[in-house]
């Protein structure tokens, strides 16, 4: 689960790894999500920790009108599990 406010931060829960909770910063630009500090984690690794930095490109699937799906494609490195 994943929950993005107007204020540029995510609060997310890895439903694999139930014991993971984490709030960081993010920001969305051209359909490009930009992961960055994390604020709040735990149980996240140290290597996630020292650089939290990734890069996403963000693509939706439409039915008719209405939003279906996410597809995310990783742009660069990713050294956190995975946030999508």
């Amino acid at each position: 689960m994943e929950v993005y406010t107007s204020d540029g931060e995510a609060i997310i829960v890895f439903e694999q790894y139930i014991e993971t909770v984490e709030k960081e910063l993010f920001t969305f630009e051209d359909g490009l999500l930009t992961w960055g500090e994390i604020t709040f984690t735990t149980g996240e690794p140290q290597e996630c920790l020292d650089d939290p930095v990734a890069s996403y490109e963000v693509y939706i699937t439409y039915q008719g009108d209405q939003p279906v799906s996410l597809r995310w494609v990783l742009v660069g490195e990713e050294h956190c599990q995975p946030r999508y």
